[in-house]
């Protein structure tokens, strides 16, 4: 459940538009200005200057601006995707996360997952601290997973299968979190926990696994590709 870490259960914050369809809309706008004008610009770095660079000092940059990416999509744009439970929401701050675990690895997706985190809690700060564990629960086991088996798999298809078992992962962890602690911090009743994790929540991180996913996965297309043809070597 990550994003009920954000808003305490029980005061819904403003949904972002008049329907889910407008957020979707923020997302790409949000898309397009935050990861891909970046990435573009990091891309032109690379070409021109970056392979002088030694590996460290590359790998360092390279996490550096994906988690800023991370850090102002996660700041700057949150949406509803489940209607019945709009303080539940979706930001595309995974995306910078994902690209960093395929470029440099599992570990390099759950820095860039923890300085995201680390950053919207010092400057935002909603939700607290249990609401930044779970946001680098969730964001950490999905881009973990998703690298360990791209790692393995180092293919078009095993890009796709990559975040679908970081998704699935991820989902996984948000359950037994929020099962055991994280919705009791939130004061839900216990009645009524069993119920929110399988109506709400379940189907929200699902959601928020594909979303991510379609997100990703062009940008893992155009940028792997341009890299590998400049002979540089990734993932670990």
């Amino acid at each position: 459940m990550r994003k009920l870490a954000h808003e305490p259960i029980g005061r819904p914050s403003v949904i972002l538009g008049p329907t889910v369809q407008s957020g979707i809309k923020k997302v790409w706008h949000y898309f397009l200005c935050y990861v891909c004008a970046p990435m573009v610009i990091g891309a032109l770095f690379i070409i021109k200057g970056g392979l002088n660079l030694n590996k460290s000092t590359r790998n360092l940059v390279i996490i550096s601006m994906l988690a800023g990416m991370s850090y102002i999509l996660m700041f700057a744009l949150q949406i509803p995707l489940i209607p019945a439970a709009p303080f539940l929401k979706y930001d595309p701050s995974d995306v910078p996360a994902l690209i960093g675990a395929f470029l440099l690895g599992p570990v390099a997706g759950v820095v860039i997952s923890f300085i995201k985190v680390a950053l919207f809690f010092i400057t935002k700060g909603t939700g607290g601290p249990v609401g930044s564990i779970q946001n680098f629960l969730a964001s950490a086991s999905f881009a973990l997973v998703a690298g360990l088996v791209y790692k393995k798999m180092p293919t078009k298809i095993g890009a796709l299968v990559s975040m679908v078992a970081g998704g699935l992962a991820m989902t996984a962890v948000m359950h037994i979190s929020n099962a055991t602690w994280a919705l009791a911090a939130w004061g839900v009743p216990e009645d009524g926990r069993t119920a929110m994790l399988l109506t709400m929540i379940l189907p929200f991180n699902l959601a928020r696994m594909t979303v991510s996913t379609i997100l990703t996965f062009p940008l893992y297309l155009g940028v792997m590709p341009i890299l590998k043809r400049l002979g540089w070597s990734f993932n670990g």
